[in-house]
């Protein structure tokens, strides 16, 4: 039995250390793979994490520039040259309004952790995050992103706003959950 213990205790010690570096390894290398072409041909080696810095320091400067007057005047005509173009109209909105809602919290998304009724008709409850409220119908409705779990993707549910219950969760505690269980909340609610 005290083998048993010793040896769940490891597994709860070790898994989310493996799971870390795991994820932290592909990330390092997806990065490093995006320009490491890209510093061979300058350097003519291969230097490890030499694509991943130079990916870091590209975003970067792209931030900097973004940031500023001009900046903004050139996001403004890249805009303009997708919404004209009419397959690339809707990927560029889609990933645009993704990457805002996810990543702006001035934009007010995936900031209030709700219970949507799930499935529709059943007292069940699962988490989502609030996205917007909408007058699109009568009553309005409320749109609710409902991430799968492990969080690989999701779907959006239309919902009456008098059938949420919103928690005292904050996203980031939401997200810990949906990756490790309810248990992970340590009882907030």
């Amino acid at each position: 039995m005290l083998l048993r213990r010793y040896f769940v205790a490891g597994v709860l010690t070790l898994l989310p250390i493996g799971i870390t570096l795991y994820v932290g390894y592909r990330l390092f290398v997806f990065l490093d793979g995006l320009l490491a072409p890209v510093v061979v041909d300058v350097t003519g080696y291969h230097i490890v994490g030499a694509g991943l810095v130079a990916t870091l320091v590209i975003v970067t400067l792209t931030g900097a520039v973004v940031s500023n007057f001009l900046g903004r005047h050139l996001v403004g005509w890249v805009d303009l040259a997708f919404q004209r173009t009419p397959v690339l109209k809707t990927i560029y909105d889609a990933s645009k309004s993704l990457v805002t809602t996810v990543f702006d919290r001035r934009a007010g998304g995936f900031q209030t952790v709700v219970l949507v009724p799930y499935p529709a008709g059943n007292e069940a409850q699962t988490l989502g995050f609030l996205v917007s409220e909408l007058a699109i119908a009568d009553p309005p409705r409320a749109s609710v992103f409902v991430p799968m779990s492990p969080p690989t993707g999701g779907f959006i549910v239309m919902v009456d706003p008098a059938r949420l219950v919103r928690t005292r969760l904050s996203p980031e505690e939401a997200m810990r959950m949906l990756l490790l269980g309810a248990g992970a909340s340590r009882g907030r609610g």
